[in-house]
């Protein structure tokens, strides 16, 4: 066999074991605990949950009013975790499609990257076309949204630049798990998972947030939360995650698998992986239409999320205030002041998104006027 010959059966070889590399679940670790879909780079939440859920026989993740707030109950029933799912999502790039069908293939690369970035990443880092949105549906990882080993491997360098935007976060393959605390226990996580917890101060800045939430197209800045709030005020004071993973207390942020809770330090300052935001309406969508639209998510947990949106929408988005009224020839005259709390525009992100003011005016129980 010539030296030609050689070289080439070697990297046939080497292809054949990048591509078994490739394969489900080669990558996870020693436990026994196995996610729904896993590769190099990604696993679905389902794997996490073997330590970073709550458990009727642990005492880790619950609040000390008996609440479920791990990382995992909390994340499976918002948006994020059913970002694919997302049935007003998926017909408005059916929409763009139909629109532009010439690039439709640029469009779905484009709109993969944050509502189904784990099927996303991992054709960018095999070389390969981005799939389309119906084919990304059959994968696992797809169907898991944003879901955990995308946020926390992104790196650190690239986060809140325009090069991040669009969806562009810098995932590797060195498997590196970023979390928030500087002393992070990182045998158990290796042990069951292959990953590597490692310390990222980034965890707790906005920029990880502007990576997804920051969409320009062509030249148009289309969707601008993250440049909204960084152009404004609350820049200087309040974090994207203050706002929408508000903290839960002190707590044992993961669970021992064995059931030795009590080895695990509790953690100060931590915040809640439900990430709360305006959509409530799409929420209760998904709880009702949820055999439809392949919801996993309990229904008691997207009604915890439905009802945290609302409130958030009833008590932190904005600020009322009526003017001196005034009553003349029959008529009531005054002024409403809306101010913006929310930190970036209100409404924020999708251009369909609304906003409106209702006004009633009423003498005793009985209702004069109604408008909005």
């Amino acid at each position: 066999m010539n030296r030609a010959r050689i070289a080439s059966a070697i990297l046939a070889l080497a292809v054949v074991a990048l591509a078994a590399e490739w394969q489900d679940g080669t990558c996870w670790g020693r436990g026994r605990f196995r996610p729904e879909n896993t590769n190099r780079a990604f696993a679905t939440a389902d794997g996490c949950a073997l330590c970073h859920s709550a458990s009727d026989r642990a005492t880790a993740n619950w609040s000390a009013t008996g609440e479920d707030i791990s990382p995992y109950g909390l994340w499976q029933g918002t948006m994020m975790a059913n970002s694919f799912r997302d049935p007003y999502w998926r017909a408005q790039v059916a929409r763009e499609i139909r629109v532009d069908p010439e690039n439709a293939a640029e469009t779905q690369a484009l709109c993969l990257r944050c509502h189904g970035p784990m099927a996303s990443h991992t054709a960018r880092l095999k070389q390969e076309p981005s799939p389309p949105v119906a084919t990304a549906g059959f994968d696992a990882l797809a169907r898991d949204g944003v879901s955990c080993t995308v946020c926390h491997q992104a790196n650190p360098e690239r986060i809140g630049k325009p090069e991040s935007f669009n969806g562009r976060l810098d995932i590797t393959l060195d498997r590196k798990i970023y979390g928030p605390y500087e002393d992070p226990v990182s045998r158990p996580m290796l042990m069951h998972s292959a990953y590597q917890a490692t310390h990222g101060p980034h965890m707790r800045k906005s920029d990880l947030c502007g990576s997804c939430h920051t969409l320009v197209t062509g030249h148009f800045p289309e969707q601008t939360p993250f440049l909204e709030w960084k152009n404004s005020a609350f820049a200087e004071t309040t974090t994207c995650q203050e706002c929408h993973m508000p903290e839960v207390g002190p707590t044992r942020i993961a669970h021992n698998p064995g059931g030795f809770d009590f080895l695990i330090a509790p953690r100060k300052e931590v915040r809640g992986h439900a990430f709360i935001g305006a959509n409530a309406f799409m929420l209760r969508m998904l709880r009702e239409e949820r055999e439809d639209l392949g919801v996993t998510a309990p229904d008691e947990a997207l009604k915890r999320i439905e009802s945290a949106s609302r409130q958030l929408l009833g008590t932190k988005t904005a600020r009322l205030a009526i003017g001196e009224i005034e009553r003349a020839d029959g008529e009531i005259r005054f002024d409403v002041r809306v101010e913006n709390q929310a930190g970036h525009k209100l409404p924020t992100g999708y251009p369909s998104r609304r906003v409106w003011l209702r006004v009633q005016v009423r003498q005793g129980r009985s209702l004069l006027f109604d408008s909005g």
